[in-house]
């Protein structure tokens, strides 16, 4: 009987070899996938906390996301995304709390007869003026419609006449709501019931309404 070490194996040395060079592959595969997610997690890892974001933080952010997305789906499942994804929804209402600020619809009907003209998607600037009065201003910038032929620019601004406050809309255009003929809406009647819409309500039909999430937020802020 022969001993277990006088026995000879034959075997395929190019197949053997073969199997030798696929683990190697897989093996330097899972190394560069390693290699690659490290990078990516890194740039997440650096990001500020959510609380911390603000807009100068948008090229870091938006540079992490291009860095995930070349990333293989392999590579991705390596990545935890939590901290990319918290700082981008953060981003995102860092930006929508930045000026410039653009309305939704904006409505105005000046008298009980006349017409109501609409506009969307125009600049608004709300602030404190120096009399510590609430002021609103809307810019129709480059466009031709009829709010701008009618309308025009316009501005409100908080007042107080005989101990009552009201708001005070003068435009560019509109006769009745101009500097020389008063266009007011008692800040009693000034409707905020809707989120998101300012409606400033004068005496029996005529009103002002704007939509704005940010100038609605400002408005009704304690």
């Amino acid at each position: 009987m022969k001993a277990v070490t006088d026995l000879k194996v034959d075997y395929d040395t190019a197949a053997w070899d073969g199997v030798i060079s696929a683990q190697q592959k897989v093996v330097d595969q899972m190394k560069e996938d390693e290699l690659k997610a490290s990078a990516v997690i890194k740039l997440i890892e650096a990001l500020p906390s959510a609380d911390k974001v603000t807009v100068a933080n948008k090229g870091q952010i938006e540079a992490a996301r291009e860095a995930y997305k070349l990333l293989t789906d392999t590579q991705k499942e390596l990545v935890d995304v939590t901290i990319l994804e918290k700082a981008e929804e953060a981003l995102k209402q860092a930006i929508e709390a930045t000026p410039p600020f653009y309305t939704g619809k904006v409505a105005f009907k000046a008298t009980k007869n006349g017409s109501t003209f609409t506009t969307t998607n125009k600049e608004i600037d709300f602030f404190v003026n120096d009399e510590g009065f609430k002021e609103i201003k809307i810019s129709m910038g480059d466009v031709t419609e009829d709010f701008k032929t009618k309308v025009g620019n316009f501005t409100i601004t908080e007042e107080i006449v005989n101990g009552t406050t009201y708001f005070r809309v003068i435009t560019d255009k509109e006769y009745y709501a101009s500097k020389t003929q008063t266009w007011r809406a008692n800040a009693d009647s000034v409707d905020t019931s809707i989120k998101g819409t300012v409606k400033f309500q004068a005496t029996l039909t005529p009103y002002l309404s704007i939509e704005s999430q940010q100038f609605y937020d400002w408005f009704t802020k304690k």
